[in-house]
């Protein structure tokens, strides 16, 4: 059973740190298991940590329509899509299963990419409320327990 912590990132959401630094400083960095980046001459040392376990990431996905604009080059309409769902368990990302069912208005999705960040500041909102609740490990992921079960 997991926990949820209220904590909601976004797929560009990085746990770890990047520090500038010069090429005589590389070795040291290594030495201290950093990863070492180079972006035109700059570099970086980098750390990354597993977000910790109850973390929610969401990510946005295109619906059927979204991939039909995308595949036939219709940008002016905009995509159309949803915001889904993964738990962090371990390090690692693990499917929600019941996702859609946290978002019986469909707060989640957005029929334009214009009203994305909408649907995500919502989808967010949502998710943080449920801080404190359980999730238990089912065939192919995760479900939240019904609050019934968690008395």
């Amino acid at each position: 059973m997991i926990v949820l912590n209220g904590t909601v990132v976004d797929e560009n959401d990085v746990h770890g740190e990047s520090i500038a630094i010069t090429e005589a400083e590389i070795p040291a960095y290594e030495a201290k298991g950093y990863s070492i980046g180079n972006i035109v001459g700059q570099f970086f040392a980098m750390t990354f940590e597993p977000h910790p376990d109850g973390t929610i990431q969401i990510t946005p996905r295109l619906d059927s329509k979204g991939r039909y604009m995308v595949a036939n080059k219709h940008a002016n309409v905009g995509y159309s899509g949803y915001w889904l769902g993964y738990l962090f368990v371990g390090g690692k990302r693990r499917t929600i299963k019941g996702w859609t069912s946290l978002f019986p208005n469909e707060e989640n999705r957005y029929n334009a990419n214009y009203k994305k960040r909408d649907a995500k500041e919502k989808t967010i909102e949502i998710v943080e409320a449920l801080k404190g609740k359980a999730m238990t490990k089912v065939k192919g992921g995760y479900q939240l327990i019904e609050a019934e079960n968690q008395r």
